[in-house]
């Protein structure tokens, strides 16, 4: 099994595809240009990778049905470990690719980004950002639930419900929540700058790339009803100003907890079998939060913190 799945009908997987492929194209010779230029900060983007690779592997490992046979063992290790490498690679491109040209456009983007990735947890705004992030994103999953009727796919549907096959079956799904959080959110920066050289205006990148993803962020449903359209469409745009205006770490947060609210079965019935695991999720989101309000709230916020500022600001 691979390690990723779009988790969405053929036909859109097929669009996903061709898109990575060509980000993969364009970050390629971005990241070659950035190299050559002593830019791009390849320490960050080789530790997002390696997690990238680890989890991925991991993910795929619990979702896999294994037998007491080394070959069969071996055979679906190799595959899942290839993929996993790959997307490790790609992110790797990514990265490079964009991070000098978002810093200098964006400064603010990235700034508790690199705290993360530096390993400063208890920066308070990296912390700010969490809970901003998580209250957007549990915000958003509310209104899709209250406002919506939108169905999901068939695909998105199954894996849902493989969730509640068993415990690794759920943990498999929980991280691949957390690796196409930041996958989702770096690919969409990724494009932004790239409309952003095309159109030379922030805001106008921002509306085409709203559109052009609207029938992807939607599960293929935005043209069934004005109301999922307008939602997608709602939801995009809150998403990137959220990632420009106060940093991709809560659009990344924001993300991870709207897919762990719409891709897992849900419920409120103490009595209903599956009650474990949806409290398991709520629980969850509620220590992101409750991280994320921890830190913004430490001393860190009454005096200047030179760690809020990554080594290229």
């Amino acid at each position: 099994q691979r390690p990723f799945d779009t988790g969405t009908s053929t036909l859109q997987a097929a669009n996903i595809w061709v898109a990575v492929i060509l980000a993969f194209g364009a970050a390629g010779l971005m990241a070659r240009y950035n190299l050559r230029r002593g830019e791009g900060d390849r320490s960050h983007a080789t530790r997002l990778s390696v997690f990238f690779v680890v989890t991925g592997v991991l993910s795929s490992f619990l979702r896999g049905h294994h037998v007491p046979v080394a070959v069969e063992e071996l055979t679906f290790l190799f595959p899942a470990t290839g993929w996993s490498l790959v997307w490790g690679a790609f992110v790797w491109l990514i990265y490079v690719g964009l991070e000098p040209h978002v810093r200098r456009m964006w400064p603010n983007t990235l700034a508790s980004w690199t705290s993360l990735l530096s390993g400063r947890w208890r920066d308070p705004l990296l912390g700010r950002d969490l809970l901003v992030g998580s209250a957007v994103g549990v915000a958003l999953a509310l209104a899709r639930f209250l406002f919506t009727d939108e169905p999901q796919s068939n695909d998105v549907t199954i894996r849902a419900l493989e969730s509640l096959r068993s415990a690794p079956a759920f943990l498999h799904g929980v991280l691949l929540n957390l690796l196409n959080a930041p996958s989702h959110a770096l690919g969409g920066l990724f494009f932004l700058l790239l409309l952003r050289g095309i159109f030379r205006n922030t805001w106008v990148a921002v509306v085409v790339l709203c559109l052009a993803f609207l029938p992807y962020v939607s599960g293929g449903t935005a043209f069934l009803s004005w109301q999922i359209s307008a939602y997608t469409l709602f939801i995009c745009s809150v998403s990137m100003l959220l990632c420009l205006r106060v940093g991709i770490v809560a659009f990344v947060s924001s993300l991870f907890a709207q897919l762990c609210l719409t891709r897992f079965p849900l419920t409120a019935d103490v009595n209903a079998w599956y009650f474990e695991r949806s409290a398991l999720i709520l629980l969850l989101l509620a220590i992101l939060a409750t991280y994320g309000c921890a830190i913004a709230l430490g001393p860190g916020m009454l005096a200047p913190d030179v760690t809020r500022r990554g080594p290229h600001q």
